[in-house]
């Protein structure tokens, strides 16, 4: 291969490298328009479902257990970065096997980030938690509205894939979230990677469907995060 054709099959992978990106800022204003994101500073969503027990099968050809969520709510204050989530939790009938330690009837969480400041409140006394903070500061950037207000004001890089437009950001110093913006400007899915004494890098995926109006404010009725990898 002559110099000058390795010269010219260089350029022109530069130049598919740039053709193939774009320009994040018309993709995320859409997004904050349709999610009604723009003005909105504070959300608070309840529901119920199913929650697993990260890398505590019994064998590790086993799924991990799941336990019942009967209740769920999150409030999050965006500009302030903070948030509550608040759970409650049971075993399965019969109880999965594996899992953390056991307990009977209803066991309660209320788990709490503002900034960098992590604790629990599993009683009148908070419990330090600072091992969970970015984990958890994560969390509310993993919101379709959190993402989009994020990605504004981040270095966010974008290019097309199948079901939209791939949105690329850095936050909280060293963590990269990738989110995927539909053509109607809603985020059908966000991955970002978390460290796991059990894992590693830990994969932690989060899919939202079936987006519902709320006096302007678009938010999906149905999420399933996957954590692993």
């Amino acid at each position: 291969m002559t110099k000058r054709l390795a010269s010219a099959l260089a350029a022109f992978g530069l130049l598919a490298a740039i053709a193939s990106a774009e320009d994040a800022g018309p993709v995320l204003q859409k997004a904050a328009t349709a999610l009604g994101a723009a003005k909105l500073t504070s959300i608070q969503y309840s529901g119920s479902g199913k929650a697993a027990s990260v890398g505590q099968s019994l064998t590790p050809q086993d799924a991990w257990p799941t336990l019942n969520v009967n209740t769920y709510t999150r409030t999050i204050d965006y500009p302030s970065q903070c948030s509550r989530e608040e759970m409650v939790r049971t075993l399965e009938t019969p109880p999965a096997k594996g899992g953390g330690a056991p307990f009977q009837g209803e066991q309660k969480q209320v788990n709490l980030i503002c900034g960098p400041y992590a604790w629990n409140q599993p009683g009148a006394a908070p419990v330090p938690a600072l091992a969970t903070s970015a984990e958890r500061q994560l969390q509310i950037l993993s919101t379709p509205q959190g993402f989009v207000k994020q990605a504004l004001v981040s270095n966010a890089t974008a290019k097309k894939v199948k079901g939209g437009t791939e949105v690329t950001i850095s936050a909280i110093g060293k963590y990269k979230l990738v989110g995927t913006i539909d053509g109607q400007g809603l985020v059908s899915k966000i991955e970002t990677w978390i460290p796991s004494p059990v894992l590693g890098d830990m994969s932690v995926e989060t899919t939202f469907s079936d987006y519902k109006d709320y006096g302007g404010v678009k938010f999906p009725s149905h999420i399933v995060q996957k954590q692993g990898g």
